[in-house]
């Protein structure tokens, strides 16, 4: 059985979304590289999955997994879902060259800040490893349309679409 991994690795996030799910509060601490690196002898997994607040914020640590994970076992597949807005050229250059999965979560009241042609540029060489989330309000069905085209006028051809229905439990918004 392939098992996965997630690393909560940061509460911590850049942006502050009214959306999120993630309480930034300081009940948690940030995940400890130096503990993952006793106990990994004793973990059987085939993915690792850096989740959080904003995995990006803790780059270092998340450098230092991959590479010692690699060197115990070069198959394993590695995903980092992000917002993308930390994302710097030495980073793409460490993710191509790892073939880490990102899956880049885009969300209509966030996209102005994530989503532009400089941005683009810069992920074009990692375009088979990201994948783009994006989250929409149910009555903005047009939004979702919009960025597909964008993303592959771009050469980009890896997306989901989710509605946001989370925000909205009302029996009006619930078909069974």
């Amino acid at each position: 059985m392939k098992k996965t991994i997630d690393i909560y690795i940061t509460k911590v996030c850049n942006l502050n979304c009214e959306y999120c799910y993630v309480e930034l509060e300081n009940t948690v601490k940030d995940f400890d590289s130096q503990t993952f690196h006793k106990k990994i002898h004793l973990l059987e997994y085939r993915t690792i999955r850096f989740i959080g607040g904003e995995p990006l914020m803790k780059w270092n640590d998340i450098v230092n997994i991959v590479e010692m994970v690699r060197l115990k076992d070069p198959s394993i597949a590695f995903h980092i879902i992000t917002n993308g807005l930390l994302f710097t050229e030495s980073k793409i250059k460490f993710i191509e060259k790892h073939q880490i999965i990102i899956e880049n979560s885009l969300h209509f009241q966030s996209l102005s800040k994530t989503l532009s042609k400089r941005y683009l540029e810069m992920v074009f060489p990692i375009r088979e490893l990201i994948r783009f989330s994006i989250i929409f309000e149910p009555h903005r069905i047009q939004f979702p349309r919009k960025i597909i085209s964008l993303l592959v006028k771009s050469w980009f051809f890896h997306f989901i679409v989710s509605p946001e229905v989370y925000s909205y439990w009302y029996d009006e918004n619930i078909a069974l």
